[in-house]
């Protein structure tokens, strides 16, 4: 017996026939704006009467989103770990990826929101990575966040002017460094190296009054964010006066012409 086939789909309440969909297998082209099910039946008819089929239904799913994407920190030494996170909605899968030339490469075992990558450079290095959210309505790829490793400062030199002089004197350090974000400027009381109040510069001034001679011993600490180097240990020395015991001229008195010595000790 002939058979004739009428597919209908669910719009609101009402079963609606789909137009030219009038065979056993149809194909229907979804094309949605936002996530939709949509239900279907078939009405099977011959001389017998009309049968509807179970419903059936496809739905549709909008990608992920994501709201934010964070590589904490961004910037710091070589050697650091650096916590990539995303803050998602709809994923079932998560794959981090990070960039290497033009390529972005998986990044191996990266496969949830959050992710810890350790960086172990040896020259300074800009990181960059990104995340893939998956869902069956497809792939969100985030924006791309980075860390940049840094080296630490070196220091080419460091001075204290003068390096010598009397009981009360005014000193110059003076440190030149590559690299540098902060100094810190310390001396050396008895066995312990303490921080200067204020000497926060490259180059620091220190009002020297002693009593007695002293030697005076001075660092700095060089920063940035890739790390610290502290300089080697420069000094002023204090010291008095020399002492005179006596002076004398011989002979004290004579002739208009006269070869007189004059004596210290």
């Amino acid at each position: 017996e002939s058979v004739t086939y009428q597919w209908q789909e669910l719009i609101g309440s009402t079963w609606t026939d789909i137009s030219g969909a009038t065979a056993a297998t149809a194909t229907v082209n979804i094309a949605d704006s936002a996530a939709t099910t949509h239900s279907y039946r078939l009405l099977a008819t011959n001389v017998g009467g009309t049968t509807t089929s179970a419903t059936v239904a496809y739905t549709s799913v909008a990608a992920p989103t994501i709201s934010s994407v964070t590589a904490n920190p961004t910037t710091g030494p070589l050697t650091q770990s650096v916590t990539l996170s995303a803050t998602v909605s709809g994923a079932t899968s998560y794959q981090w990826q990070e960039q290497s030339g033009s390529t972005w490469q998986n990044i191996a075992g990266a496969t949830s929101a959050t992710y810890t990558a350790n960086i172990a450079d040896s020259a300074a290095t800009t990181h960059t990575y990104r995340l893939q959210a998956t869902n069956v309505g497809g792939t969100t790829t985030s924006a791309t966040v980075a860390y940049t490793s840094v080296l630490p400062p070196t220091i080419n030199t460091v001075s204290a002017t003068p390096a010598s002089g009397p009981l009360t004197q005014t000193v110059t350090l003076t440190v030149s460094a590559t690299g540098a974000a902060q100094y810190q400027w310390q001396q050396l009381t008895g066995t312990t190296w303490n921080n200067i109040n204020g000497a926060t510069a490259s180059t620091h001034t220190v009002s020297i009054s002693d009593n007695a001679p002293t030697l005076h011993s001075y660092r700095v600490v060089v920063s940035n964010v890739g790390g610290s180097i502290t300089s080697d240990t420069v000094t002023y020395q204090s010291s008095t006066g020399p002492i005179i015991n006596t002076v004398s001229a011989t002979p004290a008195s004579g002739p208009l012409t006269q070869t007189v010595q004059l004596s210290v000790t």
